[in-house]
């Protein structure tokens, strides 16, 4: 059998030295050519009867998943965005929930404690009925869009212009006192009892009624991760597309 380095087979490292940022388009087509891979695997056959294991393939899609973003999350002096499409659906109290469109469950689960930024590219309409779009970028969000902002520099909704988002996460961050909010509301359903036996309690019979917060992503919106970005300073974003 022949064999390559990893340079004959893709080029000299040196060649993404004029590069800042890196999109991996999609992160849906990466899963499913990973799973098509795994698939094909020792682990994907039954030891005793050799016939497919769904099981063993999926168990190996999810660790060969994690262990590549994982590497992409050590890329020094590079941003990189992961693309991808989220599903909407229901969960079993009939809630909404929005999900990632990759094979199996453990790396749409995993994927926002990889990464800095999670943001939510969403349809929405003013208070004229006029739709437009935006970035969200906070975890606790009106609308329940998965989000999150490592960087502290992000408002929760930004205008969809990736250059601007990415001059705000490199930009200076604001005072902790005014980022960081430790009150709670005292008429919301969900503050602590003053006579609870400790503060893991709520009021008895109640849900909380907060938007679920899972690691997951949406339907009519597209989801997009992005990892690093303020760590940079250079003052122009180039980019260069990697069909995965």
């Amino acid at each position: 059998m022949n064999s390559c380095s990893v340079p004959d087979r893709f080029g000299e490292a040196a060649a993404l030295d004029r590069y800042d940022t890196v999109f991996i388009d999609s992160i849906t087509v990466a899963g499913r050519l990973c799973l098509q891979w795994c698939k094909g695997q020792p682990e994907a056959f039954s030891d005793r009867t050799g016939r497919p294991d769904s099981r063993g393939a999926y168990g190996l899609h999810g660790r060969e998943m994690i262990a590549w973003l994982t590497h992409l999350q050590h890329t020094r002096a590079k941003n990189v965005w992961f693309v991808g499409i989220l599903d909407e659906k229901l969960d079993d109290f009939n809630r909404r929930m929005f999900v990632p469109q990759i094979e199996g469950s453990k790396t749409g689960n995993e994927l926002p404690g990889i990464v800095d930024e999670v943001i939510t590219m969403a349809e929405m309409t003013d208070e004229g009925g006029k739709p437009y779009r935006a970035f969200v970028c906070h975890t606790i969000n009106p609308w329940g869009y998965p989000a999150k902002d490592r960087s502290g520099r992000l408002d929760a909704g930004e205008e969809p212009h990736l250059g601007r988002l990415m001059d705000r996460i490199r930009g200076p961050a604001p005072p902790g006192a005014e980022r960081l909010a430790f009150g709670l509301p005292t008429n919301s359903p969900d503050t602590p009892r003053s006579d609870a036996r400790d503060h893991h309690h709520v009021q008895p019979g109640r849900i909380p009624t907060r938007p679920t917060l899972n690691p997951v992503y949406s339907l009519i919106p597209q989801g997009t991760v992005v990892r690093g970005a303020e760590e940079h300073s250079a003052p122009g974003v180039t980019t260069t597309p990697v069909r995965v």
